[in-house]
């Protein structure tokens, strides 16, 4: 049941209306009332403003009061959680043991990419990446380990080796993280190039290699690819890339002829293929000055 204190004239009244229990002329018989644990609540009194108390148990909350802001205080084993307090931002502190705090680290992803010069002028070069020497004197049909690098974009500059004078191609590229290339150097003096190649071989079983045939000799002839006798490849031609081809670990026959005949124009009695690996097999050469030639490149290592 609410209480309410009425003041009329020199009548106070206490209690519903309906009830008539208590009525009093004189603020002596008010006191009684008040010390026989009625609580007065905030307002306007006889003797001016009504303020209470709240016991020792209970906890204000924070807000406004009837004499201005109340900031509560919290008990030792209790955490202030961040937010907008009465009096401004709240912040918490962490205790000084006890806690133990995980950074955030970024998440730093690479990508790699070897190079092999596959050129047809035969021409040694030196390879350049954002302008700082990564490759010197890399002979024709040579190639490089992988290089690492974080996902990005990277210009790529080719000199003839020795020659910083004599750029001979020069491209951008983006690296994307876990994944790798090869960048292969081909072409003739009149028309460099750098074709970027993924390197994208699945999951393979520790007894059986994945190879596909990669043509980078400028050579108008079409050409056939036949492997341990059988014709697998028809018609392959400038810059042609096939799909990988699953084969047993050991030696294989590896032939190209000129396409629609038996005339060969390159053979590999003796290429050695290791399981759980993945290969690239470059055609390379013009078959006018230098000679097709055939250069195995394990794309895992």
């Amino acid at each position: 049941m609410c209480m309410r204190i009425i003041f009329n004239n020199n009548t106070m009244r206490t209690g519903p209306s309906e009830d008539e229990r208590y009525q009093y002329t004189n603020f002596s018989d008010l006191q009684k009332i008040l010390d026989n644990n009625v609580t007065a609540t905030p307002g306007e009194g006889p003797l001016g403003n009504v303020t209470p108390t709240l016991p020792g148990d209970v906890t204000a909350a924070p807000g406004e009061g009837p004499l201005g802001n109340v900031t509560p205080t919290l008990p030792g084993d209790v955490i202030a959680a961040p937010g907008q307090g009465p009096l401004g931002n709240v912040t918490p502190t962490v205790p000084s043991s006890g806690v133990t705090i995980i950074p955030i680290i970024p998440v730093v992803r690479y990508g790699y990419i070897k190079f092999f010069n596959s050129n047809s002028s035969g021409e040694s070069i030196d390879i350049y990446i954002n302008g700082t020497i990564a490759v010197s004197n890399l002979k024709f049909r040579e190639y490089t380990e992988y290089f690492s690098g974080t996902a990005g974009n990277y210009r790529i500059t080719v000199y003839s080796a020795g020659k910083r004078n004599r750029k001979l191609f020069e491209r951008f590229f983006r690296i994307v993280g876990n994944r790798k290339y090869t960048g292969v150097f081909q072409g003739d003096y009149n028309n460099f190039s750098m074709n970027i190649i993924e390197n994208n071989c699945n999951m393979l079983n520790s007894l059986r290699a994945d190879v596909r045939f990669i043509n980078t000799a400028p050579n108008p002839t079409l050409m056939d690819i036949y492997v341990d006798g059988s014709i697998i490849i028809r018609d392959f031609y400038y810059n042609d890339i096939s799909s990988y081809l699953t084969l047993s670990e050991g030696f294989h026959n590896v032939t190209l002829t000129v396409a629609g005949t038996m005339r060969v124009v390159v053979e590999e009695p003796q290429l050695y293929f290791s399981g759980g690996s993945c290969y690239g097999l470059y055609v390379s050469g013009n078959n006018n000055t230098i000679p097709i030639q055939l250069t195995l490149i394990n794309e895992r290592l």
